[in-house]
């Protein structure tokens, strides 16, 4: 199957860097994803964004649903895909916004390649820093991955969506389960 550098299929951009750090404002007319929105499974939280006044962001800062969010520092590499959402949303450095070209390719696909085994791989290669490793902008678009065609990608996307809906159902289960027995054992003692 042929591969295919992540460069040539998105465009990679650095989020905007605040320079006194992220300026909260009530009546900001964005909401900012920051570090902490992006979470260890790959998800974007957008439930606890501040809002943040317009400082005249480009639109490479801006960010959309469907766009992919690379955390470049700390211990673990993630891509996440930006979900619906009705706020005005940029990016804060040192994230890095991924907009995939949809003719070559599905952000959920990518996503999945760069968040198993074989992109962190990657990343154990090209990490840099001693204190804080970190994965540069160029590194990231010169990652290579194999390019199925976009029904093949829909195919794995949609598998991998089924396998998380069977992860959550058998959690809830389960705790449904503890929460019977433990139900259960108090009526058994009163």
């Amino acid at each position: 199957m042929q591969k295919i550098k992540l460069s040539f299929i998105a465009s990679i951009q650095t989020g905007y860097t605040f320079r006194r750090g992220v300026p909260v404002s009530e009546d900001g007319a964005f909401s900012a994803i920051q570090m902490r929105d992006l979470k260890e499974d790959g998800s974007v939280d957008l439930s606890a964004l501040c809002r943040v006044p317009d400082e005249g962001f480009r639109e490479a800062h801006r960010v959309r649903a469907g766009d992919l969010v690379f955390r470049s520092r700390g211990t673990q590499f993630t891509l996440g895909c930006v979900p619906d959402s009705p706020l005005s949303l940029v990016l804060a450095a040192p994230l890095v916004r991924v907009r995939v070209d949809s003719t070559k390719a599905l952000p959920e696909y990518v996503a999945w390649f760069v968040n198993g085994p074989q992109g962190q791989s990657y990343f154990e290669t090209v990490m840099a820093g001693s204190a804080i490793k970190m994965v540069s902008k160029a590194a990231f678009g010169e990652m290579e991955l194999p390019l199925p065609p976009l029904s093949e990608q829909r195919t794995i996307v949609e598998f991998i969506s089924l396998c998380a809906r069977e992860r959550e159902l058998s959690e809830a289960l389960l705790l449904r389960r503890a929460q019977l027995l433990n139900a259960k054992i108090q009526d058994f003692l009163t």
